[in-house]
């Protein structure tokens, strides 16, 4: 049945249910305003669904555009022929107890190949995401990580900018412009991004005049429930014809809780996928 078919057959059992339900009382010129009244209303329905679709899809296209645009400044055919990327951080986290400084090594792999050793005082910690196994490795032995932990550290990633940007278009994220405003005195565009395989969004913002993303925040499991986890990506230098971030500072419910430094970044260098797979 064709969609006005539909839409007249569905008008004629309203006007009969007014028919039918009406009080007793009800004169017909009353009648006839309450079918008139029940008709417009269900023929403002798909108008209006019809009106939040075409809302979606610009909302849609501003954010393509906006990143196309992002993609040009990190790097454009360079981001694009990005396979792999090691970087070589200290970190410097931050407790009301004590601050404390380590050095970490990340390292990913197209598409979704995760590694993260860091050194601590108690020896050296490895997390690893082989694209569908998450596991961890430290002095006492190996074991994998539950499926949440598995998405946030597909999440927390800063390989995901730059994956992000490699799948303008095709269907591994979905898009959505929220909103402009102006921080410290710059004009920055807020979007909305979803992988296919992540429950939560996570939201980026652009920088109007750089094109560059500045910050990334993402909803993350805290002690008492979810919580956003604010990454603000500084210091952009490029390496090998793409824009990396060198300094990243994390901030949770407006308060810092550590800050990264890179001191060397590396493309393309020929990762082995034993690497991310969960030793024996």
């Amino acid at each position: 049945m064709s969609a006005s078919r539909m839409m007249l057959s569905r008008n004629r059992r309203i006007v009969e249910w007014v028919g039918s339900h009406g009080p007793a009382w009800t004169s017909r010129r009353t009648l006839f305003v309450y079918a008139v009244v029940a008709l417009a209303c269900a023929a403002a329905i798909p108008a209006a669904q019809a009106m939040q679709q075409d809302r979606s899809a610009a909302n849609t296209q501003q954010a393509t555009r906006l990143l196309k645009q992002t993609l040009a400044a990190m790097g454009g055919t360079a981001v694009a022929g990005a396979s792999d990327l090691s970087l070589s951080c200290t970190m410097t986290s931050y407790t009301p107890q004590r601050n404390t400084v380590y050095e970490m090594r990340n390292q990913y792999s197209r598409p979704n190949k995760i590694r993260q050793t860091t050194q601590f005082d108690f020896g050296e910690l490895i997390v690893g995401f082989d694209g569908s196994v998450g596991w961890v490795k430290n002095p006492e032995g190996v074991e994998e990580l539950p499926a949440s932990q598995r998405e946030e550290m597909r999440s927390i990633s800063l390989w995901i900018l730059y994956d992000m940007l490699q799948n303008i278009g095709k269907k591994e994220y979905t898009y959505e412009y929220v909103r402009s405003r102006t921080e410290n005195g710059s004009n920055v565009h807020e979007l909305s991004v979803r992988h296919r395989q992540m429950k939560e969004p996570i939201r980026i913002l652009i920088d109007d005049r750089t094109k560059l993303i500045v910050r990334k925040i993402v909803r993350r499991q805290g002690a008492e429930g979810l919580i956003d986890v604010e990454e603000i990506l500084a210091d952009y230098r490029t390496v090998q014809g793409v824009k990396v971030p060198f300094a990243i500072t994390y901030q949770a419910a407006s308060v810092k809780v550590g800050d990264l430094i890179v001191k060397e970044a590396k493309f393309n260098s020929g990762l082995s996928p034993a690497l991310f797979q969960k030793p024996k």
